[in-house]
């Protein structure tokens, strides 16, 4: 049977469109996979006040606190050592401030001479007690040796040389008989300057194990 002419056509324009290409929306690119960045390594930790890294630090005592020599003393060495501390004061610190510590402190024994010889000779008898002659002068020179390199720590310098200058002031209008109760005040507040450097210096030994069981490795 023969189609209609009209009909032929719509079949060939049918035909023709169905091969014509479809359009595609095109395929959008893949977002981006964000890769966070390697965690930052803190700073490794540093010594307190600039002090050296390898600093041996005194320990701690049985009741807890850091060992010193001005702990456990009696009265005269308690003032012998407050005048220890002026002494080594008048010795290392230096400059327009602090200068003046020597002036203060040569006036200072030249006030309380007969005070402070008094308290001298409790002290060499104790020693003589303890280590008899020659052993008991070797016992107490290195004794003090070892209070004024206590004293000497360079790292609190300042600290102690500022402290000075206030507790050099406070003496200068001490009389002899107020030396002993002044002492006993105020050795305590001189120590603190060491053992609170050494209590600072401990918790940077841990902060530094800690950083270094962590970053050491990745950061040598």
């Amino acid at each position: 049977m023969k189609l209609p002419q009209k009909f032929t056509l719509l079949l060939g324009f049918a035909a023709i469109a169905a091969c014509q290409p479809v359009a595609v929306a095109p395929t959008p690119p893949p977002a981006p996979v964000f890769v966070p960045p390697p965690p930052s390594i803190p700073a490794r930790p540093l010594p307190p006040l600039g002090a050296a890294a390898t600093l041996t630090i005194p320990g701690l005592d049985a009741d807890g606190t850091r060992s010193s020599p001005n702990k456990g003393l009696g009265p005269e060495e308690t003032l012998w050592h407050v005048r220890s501390s002026f002494n080594v004061s008048a010795l290392i610190c230096q400059g327009a401030v602090w200068g003046r510590l020597a002036g203060d402190y040569n006036a200072f024994i030249k006030k309380h001479s007969a005070r402070l010889s008094r308290a001298n000779r409790a002290i060499e008898a104790k020693f003589q007690r303890e280590n008899r002659g020659a052993a008991g002068r070797r016992a107490r020179d290195t004794h003090i040796t070892s209070l004024y390199n206590y004293y000497s720590l360079p790292p609190v310098k300042n600290r102690f040389c500022n402290s000075m200058i206030i507790h050099a002031d406070e003496m200068a209008a001490l009389n002899s008989a107020d030396l002993k109760d002044y002492a006993a005040v105020t050795l305590p507040k001189i120590d603190a300057i060491f053992t609170d450097f050494y209590d600072s210096y401990e918790a940077y030994q841990k902060a530094l194990a800690d950083w270094q069981e962590l970053y050491g490795d990745k950061n040598p």
